[in-house]
């Protein structure tokens, strides 16, 4: 047959386009991340929280609670440098901030998926990373005109970021052999663990610019490296290796075969009936709500439990705050090789592999989470660290779980299927800076 004559073109060498397109959208995944994160990240500098009463909770918990109980003052003029801000933004319009993004994300990501699968992702990705890309670089003088122009600014903001995961799923759908999915889908998902390692480093750094109050230059920085990701997928995507000029006869034919051409085409009917009746699409949807939700906590509020809860300065803030991004980062790929050499060699079927590895992941990372509440202190930080590099470790089984779970329940409409777990990921993304906020104020 032809798939028995057709040659398996290594997919770890330079000649390797689909290894391309992997490392192309994690680029994608990582300017994302970096202009979606930055604020998180400036908001420390950006914020003047002597300028008013920082939340009522704190007198409470600096008499009761261990978190602050014993912490020492002394250095608390060196620890405050590069904190400094000007913005008098109370935590509640901190939090609706944080919000806004996802509520934006949620008036899109429902249709984005299907529209990625019925016209091509290619389009929808370039839109969509040049409109996040000028609303980041223009955020320093939204956020200092006026804040609600930026709250506007943040939800169309979203509604852009709403599109790029589903259409860098769609993508690897047409790119990715079934056997190589896990393992290509834990590489461009790296671009998110990627941004969240440097990000808080390269942030705590600019802060502490004189230039321009040093906050601004995070946005300005983080938006040119999207502009210049859209030069690359201009020149070097395509929707599919069809179409691609890149991409060698060997590598094609090869793909056309794994990919079992006739049933993975570009979808010109959906099957809603069928996926609204799925029970593999609703674990999909509730696994997507559940590790975004935490995701949206430890992205947005880590800076901040660093620096009021755990009295660190900046650059100890940055430092600390990579740690469970480069546990994710380690493992996700040890994680996703060893689960697709799982199914290659029949230890086990996809669905028992994606069950064990989002079992691992779910409950792992409720028992760390539990951990980091109740364990570290200010005058033991470094508590936090090791829980929060366990936790990375804990929730990067999710990328052969949940994650690979969507790529393959049904190929052609991989988009469609994104979308409906990316709207469950959006709530719980939302909702979680505002359970943050109500439980601060209780």
């Amino acid at each position: 047959s032809a798939m028995a004559i057709s040659p398996h073109p290594p997919l770890w060498s330079l000649r390797s386009h689909r290894l391309k397109i992997s490392v192309i959208c994690m680029l994608a995944m990582y300017c994302m991340i970096n202009m979606g994160a930055s604020l998180g990240i400036s908001m420390v500098c950006m914020v003047n929280s002597t300028g008013f009463e920082v939340n009522r909770m704190k007198e409470s918990i600096s008499m009761e609670s261990p978190i602050v109980k014993g912490c020492s003052i002394e250095e608390s003029d060196e620890k405050r440098r590069g904190y400094e801000g000007t913005l008098l933004w109370e935590p509640p319009m901190q939090s609706l901030l944080f919000s806004a993004v996802y509520y934006g994300g949620l008036l899109t990501i429902f249709i984005s998926g299907s529209i990625a699968d019925t016209f091509g992702p290619k389009k929808l990705l370039l839109g969509a990373i040049l409109v996040i890309s000028l609303i980041t670089v223009l955020a320093p003088t939204l956020a200092q005109t006026n804040y609600w122009l930026f709250f506007v600014a943040r939800i169309g903001q979203g509604m852009a970021e709403g599109f790029i995961v589903p259409s860098v799923n769609s993508l690897g759908s047409q790119w990715f052999a079934p056997a190589e999915k896990s393992s290509m889908a834990a590489l461009y998902t790296s671009g998110v663990q990627i941004s969240a390692a440097t990000s808080p480093i390269i942030g705590s750094r600019l802060c502490g610019v004189n230039l321009m109050s040093g906050w601004p230059l995070i946005f300005y920085l983080f938006g040119s490296m999207g502009v210049l990701w859209l030069a690359s997928c201009w020149f070097f995507v395509s929707d599919s290796p069809r179409e691609s000029r890149w991409t060698s006869i060997e590598e094609r034919q090869f793909l056309h075969n794994s990919l079992q051409t006739p049933t993975i085409k570009r979808a010109t009917v959906i099957p809603w009936r069928s996926m609204f009746t799925s029970p593999a699409v609703y674990a999909c949807v509730f696994a997507n709500f559940t590790m975004y939700f935490c995701t949206a906590i430890v992205l947005n509020f880590l800076p901040l439990y660093f620096k009021e809860e755990l009295n660190l300065s900046l650059k100890r803030n940055g430092m600390y705050s990579i740690a469970p991004f480069v546990g994710q980062i380690i493992a996700k790929n040890l994680f996703s090789i060893l689960a697709d050499r799982m199914k290659r060699e029949k230890w086990m079927s996809n669905t028992a592999t994606v069950k064990i590895f989002q079992s691992i992941g779910s409950l792992g990372t409720s028992l760390i989470l539990i951990a980091l509440a109740t364990l570290p202190s200010c005058d033991r930080p470094s508590i936090a660290v090791a829980l929060l590099f366990i936790y990375g470790i804990l929730y990067a089984a999710g990328i052969p779980g949940f994650f690979t779970s969507m790529l393959v329940i049904a190929p052609a409409y991989t988009g469609t299927i994104s979308s409906f777990s990316m709207v469950s990921a959006q709530l719980g993304s939302a909702i979680a800076p505002n359970i943050v906020s109500l439980i601060s104020y209780l």
